[in-house]
This record gives C-alpha cells, structure tokens and sequence, in this order.
C-alpha cells in the first residue's frame, strides 16, 4: 500500500520530494529529520500506533499536515485520529478521488 500511494503522489506531483518509512520509529527519525508539510502513516505501524506517530510530530513539528490511514472505518477509529492531533483520515478502503480531495485540502490550507 504504501509503495502504491507514493507512486500515485509521485505520479500526480512530480515536483514533491517523497520519502518512504516502513515503521514508526523510522517515520519519527526521517520527519524529524527533513520537516515535511505533509505526513501520511498507516495506524496499524509492525512497532508503534500511527496515532501515537502522529501525537510525537505533532509535538515536535506542530505544522506538518498529518493525515492517518487504516482499513478500518469505525468511529472508534476516527476518535483516535481526532486525539492524536492528525489533520484527517482515510480509509485504505476509499475511492482514490476522495484520498486526493483529502490531499488537495490540506494542500490548500497550507498555502
């Protein structure tokens, strides 16, 4: 999935630098590293949460857009996004126009 996401951002603004992590800690390390505008991280991370991702850059980077993403689409899920501080959410499970939509809006308020 991620493979997929970054050559659909790729694809569509070939200008933005894309970086990869394939856990949290690794996401930690390269966000605190580089500052990104835009974070997107999976919930389900093989050695942390992606809310508690998403709690630590907030923290630490307090203007990095955060979106999470998860195949689930409980409420339950939603409410842990809203208190990590993450901008928004996605299901893995949405049409690809609404992860753009999510994308061009937080684009927008950015700028």
């Amino acid at each position: 999935m991620r493979r997929l996401i970054t050559k659909l951002l790729i694809e569509s603004h070939p200008a933005w630098e894309i970086h990869e992590a394939r856990t949290g800690k690794e996401a930690l390390e390269t966000a605190l590293f580089i500052k990104p505008d835009l974070m997107l991280a999976d919930i389900n991370l093989p050695d942390m949460q992606g809310t508690e991702v998403a709690q630590k850059i907030r923290k630490s980077l307090p203007s990095v857009k955060i979106v999470l993403c998860s195949l689930s689409d409980s409420s339950d899920v939603a409410s842990q996004v809203k208190a990590s501080g993450a901008d928004a959410y996605i299901s893995k499970l949405a049409p690809i126009e609404e992860f753009h939509r999510i994308l061009a809006k937080l684009i927008e308020a950015m700028t």
